[in-house]
């Protein structure tokens, strides 16, 4: 039980920050890692630790970046040390995505109409 709403907290922070990156778009490994996690959302026990612990890595690395760059506004210096982060924190999504990519698959084989499975189908035929 607890793990479960690990993950679903760690999901909606992770949420939460995509939002207010507007950078991303529909190709990012941010959007692929979304379509990923909703799957996880719907399906709270699919998980397991390998992607919990990636997303971990995800929402530490996202409130490293976060950091960096208040620090870097309120400044108004340029800093290499926030755009090294955001690429580790590109890294850290693809990684995420591809350790609970097949979380994510077993619970849709049992669950294959799920509007989030049908999405993550749709995503990895493109």
């Amino acid at each position: 039980m607890h793990l479960r709403l690990w993950i679903a907290t760690a999901a909606l922070c992770v949420a939460g920050a995509q939002a207010t990156r507007a950078q991303d778009d529909n190709g990012s490994e941010r959007h692929k890692l979304d379509i990923v996690l909703a799957v996880l959302r719907a399906h709270s026990n699919a998980a397991g630790k390998p992607c919990l612990d990636a997303m971990t890595r995800v929402h530490q690395t996202e409130d490293q970046v976060s950091d960096l760059s208040k620090e870097v506004s309120n400044s108004n210096k340029s800093d290499n040390g926030a755009d090294i982060a955001r690429d580790v924190l590109d890294s850290d999504y693809e990684t995420a995505q591809g350790v609970c990519r097949p979380d994510a698959q077993r619970a849709c084989a049992t669950d294959p109409n799920d509007k989030s499975c049908l999405a993550l189908n749709r995503a990895s035929a493109q």
